[in-house]
């Protein structure tokens, strides 16, 4: 996937972030929050994915989520949450194999993802990264869920505004 979302200083801010996130594990709440956002949205997984030259999961738990995943790193162009980057607004697909916007990625087509929510994650003014759920089948995602996640996705920024002290430090 080319685009200018790719090779920018924005990608360059998510990357330092995921590292940042990924080596203060201890230290961060990213943890914290997704797995409130699985129990109270009882989704499949939740992820803070960081949008840098590719997708690094900074953290993410869930049933459907191992701990290989953990750091998993996807090419931009095999995630959901790519379109959250390109539109710039929370994206909700209640059924995966039925959305022309993710219908043929591979996660689809293995049965992994069934269903998406996610809302973007804005540091600095530049989207720098998704907090998503997903389930392994279909959901009708509510008004209610999204708000849910946009109010989380809130503490995600904060969090993430600590960690980019961290960077300067």
């Amino acid at each position: 996937m080319t685009g200018p979302w790719k090779s920018s200083p924005r990608a360059h801010l998510a990357a330092e972030l995921a590292t940042v996130a990924l080596s203060a594990d201890e230290e961060n709440r990213l943890h914290t929050i997704v797995a409130a956002v699985l129990e109270e949205l009882g989704a499949d997984a939740v992820q803070v994915s960081m949008m840098a030259d590719e997708q690094v999961s900074a953290a993410s738990c869930g049933k459907i989520v191992t701990r290989t995943e953990h750091t998993m790193r996807v090419p931009l162009e095999n995630t959901a949450c790519t379109n959250v980057l390109r539109t710039q607004l929370p994206q909700v697909i209640p059924d995966a194999r039925s959305d022309a916007r993710v219908s043929s990625l591979p996660v689809v087509e293995r049965g992994f993802l069934g269903a998406y929510i996610g809302a973007p994650l804005v540091v600095q003014g530049m989207i720098v990264g998704v907090l998503c759920a997903i389930q392994s089948r279909p959901r009708a995602w509510t008004s209610s869920d999204l708000e849910l996640l946009q109010r989380h996705a809130d503490e995600v920024e904060k969090e993430l505004l600590r960690l980019v002290v961290l960077i300067g430090s």
